[in-house]
């Protein structure tokens, strides 16, 4: 019990040596044994305040001679913090506590599993990091609150830490403070590489926005959940959970440094191992969609997210939203990706990995498979919508000339035929009837082609695994239909407008008329 003193109250393994063991007790004493616990040897540093409690012994993950200590005197009246090294396996000791303030007692320090002393230190009122190995250290706070720190654990690329009522707290993208730790002093450009990520079904809860704005209440799809649909420091739409854990960004992180605010343009694209490029994104003009954020250029750090997902499909233009249902890009599959930052004619590259869910059950062979075979939907679904955009635009063009001269009747019972063979074909592809602010009406309007093959891209995409013989049939059977309606739209446009340019030629029409 924690009353009663001359009590061990931490033990270590070393990480090296089965033999060398470490303990540290509730009356400022440690002892360490190097023969598997048959001798000890008491090597308690003498700066250390007798009955100081030793909460938490760090035996080094990378030095076999070197250890941290973590202690607290604060049932004395003593709150300042007592952190101590050594490298000799306790030999001697030096005091590493600076940077810490005077009344922050410190109750555990952990050493970073990867980088050699970069350390991590949990306070009575928060975090700490050094980069120096205990020499230095700077407040780690964050949105972390103003919380007693009991213990804390790395896991990958996590920082986990236990709070004294307040819940357990994770802070994710360790792979970002690595990199820190060993960045020089230079202030070229740097892009950082980004942290390998899972792919993982999307679920309801870490949807980028769900419901109205403000304070939404969601009691259904199993999830009992109160939020705010909010804004992160980029711009992009975000879950702001209040009484549930907030999930991590469903993207890749990227973080990159300027030494100066760049008055050109940059340029962030993402490529697969074959170099192809997949996605581009510019800080003067998003190529691919709007909705897209841009790449800051800022001074300092920088951050960007990919959602993971490959350009969308191609949108009918004037339209209402439930006519281009469907169009969102398909998620990357597992593998190697790059991430090049062009900055002042500067190109950095750096690679990343999207893993397998670990709770998946399917390959890596049957997840490239789903993923090819909804690029297979999105190129069918783009094929349609450029085909039904052509034929607004060629429409729009003949009303123009039809209106214009009325008076011609060969021209207009021509213009009038093309218009309605047209229409006619478009309406097999999609229901003009369809709500212009979204809402699909599946009781009461008919389900197009376009329609079909854009509901088809949620059945393969809803899970990790590799689509049904089923969704290949219907496919199929789309492909088969869709192209038969987009190759007449064609031949009408092919045989008719010679005919529409012949007789307006023939009109000799002005091309800008005016009076005398």
């Amino acid at each position: 019990m924690v009353e009663h003193y001359c009590t061990i109250f931490s033990f270590a393994e070393s990480n090296h040596d089965e033999n060398t063991l470490w303990t540290g007790s509730d009356d400022g004493l440690i002892h360490v044994s190097t023969d598997g616990s048959k001798n000890w040897e008491n090597v308690t540093p003498q700066e250390l305040p007798d009955w100081a409690r030793v909460d938490i012994i760090e035996a080094s993950k990378h030095d076999a001679n070197k250890a941290y200590i973590s202690c607290t005197m604060y049932k004395f009246g003593d709150n300042q913090p007592f952190l101590f090294r050594t490298k000799n396996n306790g030999k001697s000791w030096t005091r590493i506590d600076s940077g810490i303030g005077r009344n922050d007692y410190t109750r555990v320090i952990r050493e970073d599993t990867e980088i050699p002393g970069l350390l991590y230190a949990g306070t009575e009122s928060g975090v700490y990091i050094s980069f120096d190995d205990g020499t230095n250290w700077n407040p780690l706070k964050l949105n972390l609150p103003t919380v007693s720190i009991t213990d804390m654990a790395i896991k990958g690329d996590e920082l986990i830490v236990s709070t004294n009522g307040r819940s357990f707290w994770i802070l994710e993208n360790l792979n970002l403070i690595r990199q820190l730790s060993i960045k020089n002093s230079s202030t070229e450009n740097m892009l950082f590489k980004p942290t390998d990520k899972y792919r993982v079904s999307i679920t309801p809860l870490n949807k980028k926005s769900i419901g109205a704005p403000g304070k939404v209440y969601m009691l259904s799809l199993g999830s009992q959940a109160t939020f705010y649909n909010d804004q992160d420091e980029l711009g992009n739409p975000y879950l702001r959970m209040i009484d549930s854990g907030q999930n991590p960004e469903p993207g890749i992180v990227v973080n990159y440094f300027l030494n100066s605010k760049s008055s050109s343009e940059i340029k962030i694209s993402f490529s697969n191992d074959k170099n192809k490029t997949i996605k581009s994104f510019s800080s003067n003009k998003n190529d691919d969609d709007d909705q897209d954020i841009k790449p800051t250029k800022n001074s300092g750090m920088n951050k960007f997210i990919w959602n993971m997902r490959y350009p969308d499909a191609k949108k009918i233009d004037g339209i209402g939203s439930s006519s281009n249902n469907g169009v969102t890009g398909p998620v990357a599959a597992p593998g190697k990706y790059l991430v090049h930052l062009e900055v002042d004619g500067k190109l950095i590259s750096q690679e990343f990995e999207i893993k397998i869910d670990p709770r998946s059950k399917s390959t890596v062979a049957e997840l490239k498979n789903q993923h090819s075979f909804l690029i297979e939907i999105r190129d069918q679904l783009s094929k349609c919508h450029e085909t039904i955009q052509k034929s607004y635009s060629v429409k729009k063009q003949i009303d123009e000339w039809s209106n214009k001269f009325i008076k011609a009747k060969q021209l207009k019972i021509l213009s009038e035929a093309t218009l309605k063979k047209l229409t006619t074909q478009e309406n097999i592809l999609i229901n003009p009837d369809l709500h212009p602010e979204g809402e699909l009406d599946r009781i009461n309007l008919e389900s197009r082609l376009c329609n079909k093959l854009a509901e088809l891209v949620s059945v393969p995409s809803f899970g990790n695994y590799q689509p049904t013989d089923q969704s290949y049939e219907v496919f199929s059977g789309l492909v088969e239909k869709t192209n038969v309606v987009i190759d007449e739209i064609n031949s009408i446009i092919k045989e008719n407008l010679p005919l529409l340019e012949n007789q307006i030629h023939e009109l000799n029409i002005p091309m800008i008329e005016h009076q005398p």
